[in-house]
């Protein structure tokens, strides 16, 4: 049980500190998808002289991006109060993104 870690946070239920242990951690679900994230550009007053009155609040999408794949992993930490012997988890997304090269 060397793995336990004692964790300075307040017990939901009593309110003590440093009594907080970490129990386990569990890998719920893992998901990967493909996306686009869209290109924007700048506004600027030197951009619209001469051109279309547009918003400046307003972002420009000029197109898309190239395809990044995410992969979302979720897991639940478990904690256990040493004081009160109260246990509840926690639900934390771990996010990666990288990019997908379109020459292959």
């Amino acid at each position: 049980m060397s793995g336990f870690t004692t964790l300075f946070r307040r017990c939901p239920a009593c309110g003590h500190r440093f009594k907080i242990r970490f129990e386990r951690v569990e890998r719920i679900s893992e998901q990967t998808t493909t996306t686009s994230i869209p290109l924007v550009v700048e506004r600027s007053a030197e951009n619209f002289i001469g051109g279309p009155v547009i918003s400046p609040e307003e972002p420009l999408v000029v197109g898309d991006g190239p395809p990044i794949t995410v992969d979302i992993e979720e897991f639940q930490y478990s904690y256990r109060c040493k004081h009160c012997g109260h246990e509840w988890y926690e639900k934390k997304e771990k996010v990666h993104g990288e990019s997908v090269d379109r020459t292959k």
